[in-house]
């Protein structure tokens, strides 16, 4: 598939806040009717990127690879491409299992690799278009020796992937460069392992429509360097309340388009899931 062409989103159920209670009390039917009203009421969405969760898998691993084997066979039934993510280092509020460096060290690398495997089989008949690895995983490890070892942790989950599976790898990533810390820059890092980039630029600035290009553009340019295709697999989100979302909507759906990016929004649906709700639903007013 070319890669410009994506369209769709991040997916996840609207019945849990974490991975244990999406997927071991995963609803079916429910499901179905997610995906069902996302296409009918965006009927270009060709794609889909859903959080699997290690800490389900740890809890009850029959039942979580039912029901995971369940929602990739109604993704595939649904025609949609899939872009399963395995690990998540992203903590958002409340915290949809994210780990850091601290416990993803070499010593502790034997239940993690059983994960990857045993969610790797269940993949082999589903429409998977790229496996991600980690969803920004350099959230908690922008630091030595942290960074090292969360590297090398993505390195050897991809190995093991890529000893079952043939399809391509990519990792999530902010998808550009700290600008005092290039040293700690995580394309650098993950493009020479993955297949394809994958970027989530948002504009959480409130960059104007041409400051917010011209970012793109030096990102884009950067890019070119690593001579492998990238993808945004996360973007036009910004705020938790609607009216104050349509300018980020705006930008970043006007800027992705005009440089045909393919890209996925996030998310399909409001979730307890970390940070998908709004913001009036925690309690939050005014930023306190």
């Amino acid at each position: 598939m070319d890669y410009s062409e994506i369209r769709g989103f991040n997916v996840h159920g609207d019945w849990g806040s974490h991975g244990i209670t999406e997927w071991l009390l995963f609803d079916k039917d429910r499901y179905k009717k997610m995906i069902a009203i996302g296409k009918e009421r965006f009927p270009k969405m060709n794609t889909v990127r859903i959080w699997f969760s290690f800490d389900a898998y740890i809890a009850d691993k029959k039942k979580y690879l039912e029901n995971a084997k369940t929602a990739t066979n109604i993704l595939t039934e649904a025609g949609l491409n899939i872009i399963p993510v395995y690990f998540n280092g992203w903590m958002g509020v409340p915290s949809f299992g994210g780990f850091t460096y601290e416990n993803v060290k070499e010593s502790q690398y034997p239940p993690y690799i059983r994960f990857v495997k045993d969610t790797t089989r269940l993949l082999k008949d589903a429409n998977v278009l790229i496996i991600d690895i980690a969803n920004e995983p350099f959230n908690n490890g922008w630091s030595n020796p942290g960074f090292d070892i969360i590297v090398n942790f993505l390195k050897r989950m991809a190995q093991t992937v890529r000893e079952m599976d043939s399809r391509p790898i990519t990792v999530g990533s902010q998808g550009y460069p700290p600008s005092n810390y290039r040293e700690f820059c995580d394309i650098d890092h993950l493009a020479p392992f993955v297949d394809v980039i994958s970027l989530h630029p948002y504009n959480i600035e409130g960059l104007s429509m041409e400051e917010f290009d011209k970012r793109f553009v030096s990102i884009m340019e950067y890019l070119k360097s690593f001579n492998k295709p990238y993808i945004i697999t996360e973007s036009m989100w910004g705020t938790p309340t609607a009216e104050a979302r349509v300018p980020y909507l705006e930008t970043e759906f006007n800027t992705y388009t005009k440089h045909k990016v393919g890209f996925l929004c996030h998310a399909l649906f409001t979730s307890p899931v970390a940070d998908l709700h709004p913001v009036e639903e925690i309690g939050v007013k005014n930023g306190l």
